[in-house]
């Protein structure tokens, strides 16, 4: 994915701790509706990550645009920003973003 080692390692340092609570999150049937929405989410955003993957150099770039979309189509996540990039990590972490060869 071409994914810097800095922005790896910062990955690991800022979200790693929180993706096992999202795992069981997703995992309990009552929260079926919510991973329904994170499962079309990510499809959505690899679909276009896919489109348009040859104009980044470097996928912490993807991140970046990925992120201000999201926050400029829905302001009022401004609050809890960094539940966005969290949510992003997990994704990628997950292979649900990104190339997986």
């Amino acid at each position: 994915n071409n994914l810097s080692k800095e922005y790896f390692d910062f990955i690991k340092e800022s979200s790693l701790s929180s993706f096992k609570d999202i795992d069981d999150f997703l995992k309990d049937y009552k929260n079926k509706e919510m991973k329904d929405a994170y499962v079309n989410i990510a499809d959505e955003i690899q679909s276009k990550i896919t489109i348009k993957r040859d104009e980044f150099n470097k996928f912490e770039e993807i991140f970046g645009d990925v992120y201000d979309i999201i926050l400029d189509n829905c302001p009022q996540l401004i609050v809890n920003q960094r539940l966005v990039n969290l949510f992003l990590h997990h994704m990628y972490w997950n292979c649900k973003i990104g190339r997986t060869k």
